[in-house]
């Protein structure tokens, strides 16, 4: 893997995000225009905290065991490294038989974070370098190539084709387009997007995809969505949390009619 050297004024340069910790609201990536002038910064990074991710590619492994196509849709994907970060992870944990959840499509409304997705380039925190080498170790060099500071740390990513044959990035609102997803063997990332919305679009959303996804389908929310209550609507339209808690499977219509029976009843 080849390893480019940058001097510490271009570092100064590109690298201008900030990152506190990894809950929401404070992990920031910064959007720079051709020039690389600072547009703004969006809430993301490589291997986000709220989901453990190889136990999730082992919970897809299981679950579509026997399926031959399998559909990964993101929505909110911001600039694009929670679909990298997973595309990585299917790759090497899986190998062959990672290629039918390939390629993820990704979305986002934002056509400045769409563009930024398509470029490839990563700016990274030490606190992300950490959370890549604890799920990939440096194998993340495969699928990036990598720019280091004059001490030979990793300070800039730039995708490459084995990564970006994976993942395909559109402009889409999920409030006009959620109806466009297959409604079958579609595993959707919809996380932390629900406590954004307001004047009853988080219900409507959420009956949108309830609708849109049948008993073959799961749901990955975030950790403010869930602290949000949006997991408690799922239920009530015949989800339930899985072994991943932040990941829910849509019942069979006759378990979800038994299922809301029991919580309207409360009995356990």
């Amino acid at each position: 893997m080849h390893v480019e050297k940058i001097s510490l004024n271009k570092q100064d340069f590109l690298y201008k995000h900030k990152r506190k910790d990894t809950t929401f609201k404070s992990s920031f990536r910064t959007v720079y225009n051709d020039n690389f002038s600072l547009k703004y910064n969006t809430n993301t990074c490589f291997f986000r905290s709220d989901l453990n991710w190889k136990d999730f590619v082992n919970y897809l492994n299981t679950k579509y065991k026997n399926t031959q196509k399998v559909n990964i849709i993101d929505f909110a994907c911001s600039t694009g490294e929670e679909p990298y970060s997973l595309a990585m992870l299917l790759d090497l944990q899986l190998g062959k038989d990672a290629e039918k959840f390939f390629p993820i499509r990704a979305f986002d409304i934002d056509e400045d974070n769409i563009d930024s997705a398509k470029k490839g380039i990563f700016s990274i925190h030490k606190t992300e370098l950490d959370f890549l080498e604890n799920n990939v170790e440096d194998k993340y060099k495969n699928y990036f190539r990598v720019l280091t500071d004059n001490y030979g740390v990793p300070v800039w990513f730039v995708s490459n084709d084995n990564i970006e044959s994976k993942v395909i990035f559109e402009q889409s609102d999920m409030l006009k387009d959620m109806f466009k997803i297959p409604s079958n063997n579609t595993v959707l990332f919809c996380k932390n997007v629900f406590p954004y919305l307001a004047n009853g679009e988080e219900y409507n959303l959420v009956k949108q995809i309830s609708k849109q996804l049948d008993a073959s389908s799961a749901i990955v929310l975030g950790c403010f969505d869930i602290s949000y209550g949006i997991d408690k609507l799922f239920e009530k339209e015949g989800f339930k949390h899985t072994s991943q808690y932040n990941v829910m499977e849509k019942l069979p219509y006759h378990k979800a009619v038994v299922q809301n029976i029991l919580r309207t009843f409360k009995i356990k």
